[in-house]
Formats: structure tokens, C-alpha cells, sequence
């Protein structure tokens, strides 16, 4: 069972980077133990590598903060900029 993690402000910030690629991350996931995974728990995602790691990663998550929406929100902010 997972918990995903709604707020009115975003938690994640322009710090927190891809644990791929360095890119900055949208998504939080908190992984519980398995033998495939070995770490300390967090990891970070770009919503590129998120999307390509998401179903493999489902079923060891217990907490995901998914921020995606920001990057629809920022195409949609500069649509109004004139």
C-alpha cells in the first residue's frame, strides 16, 4: 500500500534533482526494502525517467509526492504572456 502526497504548495524545489540524470525532479518516491532495491529509500525522478520507471517501481512504493503538474502548469502560464 502507498500513500501519495497531495499539498496546495509544491514540496519538491528546484534542488532536488533526478537521481538519473540530474535533471530536476518532479516526483518523490520513498521505497520500502526488496531484495531488488537496495538504498536508502528516496529517490528522485524527472517525469521522463519516472514514466519509464514508474510500473517496476509501484509496487515497492510506500510514500510518492508527484509534482508533474507543475510542468503543465508552467505551459499554460506562458500561453497567457503576451
Amino acid at each position: 500500500m502507498s500513500v501519495q502526497v497531495e499539498s496546495a504548495e509544491p514540496l519538491l524545489t528546484h534542488a532536488d534533482r533526478c537521481d538519473r540524470c540530474g535533471s530536476r525532479a518532479y516526483v518523490l518516491t520513498i521505497v520500502i526494502w526488496s531484495p531488488t532495491f537496495r538504498g536508502n529509500g528516496e529517490l528522485y525522478w524527472c517525469r521522463h525517467h519516472w514514466n519509464a520507471h514508474r510500473e517496476a517501481l509501484t509496487p515497492m512504493i510506500a510514500v510518492l509526492i508527484d509534482e508533474t503538474y507543475q510542468l503543465n502548469k508552467h505551459i499554460e502560464d506562458d500561453k497567457h504572456i503576451v
